[in-house]
């Protein structure tokens, strides 16, 4: 008569397969929710650049050049220092800079967000974007 054995658990060779499968994983998923997540983070300071982008529109329709569009002139909003927020704003000749405050964030001073207008007869204003965040990908 022979005995039936009944399976007990997993082998040693079954464990460590798997913990080398979930390390594979890991090391692969990782980068990229590190990178998502600083995306989500800066796109709050993106959003943030909004109105001080159509206060400088609006101050170039009513003024008819962009040299007088600084913060808290022409109806152009007020700067805002990085004590009191997620990042300092400032606009000077209608160039809207937002440089990320690191101390509350994982950001990097050199993580700025710069929109510079561009006059075009038909169209108004057109904008463009640089600063360490559109290089380092995290902004457009």
């Amino acid at each position: 008569m022979q005995k039936i054995r009944t399976y007990q658990g997993f082998t040693l060779m079954e464990l460590l397969i798997a913990i080398v499968i979930v390390g594979i994983l890991t090391s692969v998923a990782l980068p990229s929710y590190r990178k998502y997540l600083q995306k989500a983070r800066y796109s709050e300071l993106v959003q943030a650049a909004s109105p001080y982008k159509l206060s400088v529109e609006e101050c170039y329709q009513n003024m008819g050049s962009l040299e007088q569009c600084s913060a808290g002139q022409s109806g152009v909003l007020p700067a805002v220092t990085a004590n009191t927020a997620k990042a300092s704003i400032n606009v000077a000749s209608g160039v809207i800079t937002v440089t990320p405050n690191n101390t509350r964030s994982s950001f990097a001073n050199t993580d700025t967000y710069i929109l510079t207008p561009t006059v075009n007869e038909f169209d108004g204003l057109s904008w463009s974007s640089s600063g360490g965040a559109v290089k380092a990908g995290l902004a457009n």
